[in-house]
């Protein structure tokens, strides 16, 4: 199959395209919600309505799309003073997304990587680095984007981003009596005390109505949460975050993806939690309760999503980033991913070939969208 690529500098571009783009990322290794259609959409309309995309796609001798590496321009500045064009993963901040990769079925992928190699090297006045946070690395995708633009780097840089899931067995028996150990009897005292004192009931948002309410909600116990311990949450820290959450929550209500939980006593929702099923994956993304209510909400309301995700033969909770304690306690199994920083054969660049500068950090200011917040952690 001979194959060429073209550069998109617009998503809008490749509407007509959209049916097959996610027809590639369910074939993709790499397959996850992040690389979807409507997800990059939401986040290009929602985080980036601005900032001009470098979309690689590849077609066959027919023009039917056989790959996509949705990337986006940025900038930063070393030193405040040097300017740098960088090319960085659609989605790679301020909606929660990870794991950016190549977008193409595994029979078409060798070849759509040397396609997308010559288009790089094609464009070579647009970009001086290339950014890649959080890969994973479990799907082969750090290999593969490991291999992008070989031929002519100044530099190339690798670090260990670690991640972490809880693979779910058959039924919430076995997970508790496997997976939980020493932390059930906690729980399942936690939502004793609770369902003794008051009227606990658990539900997930089915109507778009309902929307507002739940989402309200998140954003304020999120908030109160990380400010009873002296900290900003996410919302906080990431304002646009909030608004690709309720820009795309009607979306992936329609879809099906969007699992919204919430923890409510006698009527008042004192604990949410947020996530999104694809493809027998859950991906677990934000949460929030309130801290001034009765000790155990947000372990009550875990368990009763990890028990519904298992009633619903989902295959996986994944917790994305981080491989904090707490995780770990829930039966959470680590599993590595990378950053990845190259750079092209150029004088300037040889500046950050010859230390270990990566485009964050106290010698970089980086550019639009990060700018606007703090992109991770």
């Amino acid at each position: 199959m001979q194959l060429h690529a073209c550069l998109f500098t617009s998503l809008d571009d490749l509407s007509s395209h959209a049916d097959r783009w996610n027809e590639l990322v369910r074939l993709s290794p790499g397959s996850t919600i992040f690389l979807t259609w409507e997800w990059l959409s939401a986040w290009k309309m929602h985080v980036a309505r601005d900032i001009p995309h470098f979309i690689i796609a590849v077609f066959d001798e027919q023009e039917h799309p056989q790959a996509f590496l949705p990337l986006y321009q940025s900038s930063f500045l070393f030193l405040n003073c040097i300017s740098y064009k960088c090319l960085r993963p659609m989605g790679d901040c301020h909606c929660g997304a990870e794991c950016p990769d190549i977008i193409a079925s595994p029979e078409a992928m060798e070849d759509a990587l040397q396609c997308i190699d010559e288009c790089l090297e094609a464009h070579r006045n647009k970009w001086d680095c290339l950014y890649l946070p959080y890969v994973s690395g479990w799907t082969s995708a750090a290999s593969r984007m490991a291999r992008l633009y070989t031929h002519n780097r100044a530099f190339f840089r690798q670090r260990e981003a670690v991640f972490s899931s809880i693979p779910l067995p058959e039924s919430i028996e076995e997970y508790n009596r496997n997976m939980l150990g020493s932390l059930y009897p906690l729980i399942r005292r936690q939502k004793k005390k609770l369902e003794q004192t008051s009227k606990i009931s658990i539900s997930l948002c089915y109507q778009e109505e309902d929307l507002p309410l739940y989402l309200d909600s998140l954003f304020c116990l999120h908030k109160k949460r990380w400010e009873s311990i002296g900290q900003q949450g996410s919302f906080v820290r990431r304002p646009l975050m909030q608004d690709f959450y309720t820009g795309f929550a009607t979306t992936a209500l329609q879809k099906g993806w969007l699992k919204l939980f919430s923890l409510q006593i006698d009527g008042t929702i004192l604990a949410v939690q947020i996530g999104y099923l694809y493809h027998g994956v859950f991906y677990q993304l934000q949460e929030g309760f309130d801290p001034d209510g009765p000790g155990g909400l947000g372990n009550v309301l875990r368990h009763a999503v990890i028990d519904w995700c298992i009633a619903n033969k989902v295959q996986e909770y994944d917790y994305l980033g981080g491989d904090e304690e707490h995780k770990l306690k829930w039966g959470a199994r680590r599993r590595a991913g990378y950053h990845l920083f190259c750079g092209a054969r150029s004088p300037k660049n040889f500046l950050l070939a010859l230390a270990d500068i990566w485009p964050s950090g106290r010698f970089i200011t980086e550019g639009p969208p990060a700018s606007s917040g703090c992109s991770h952690g």
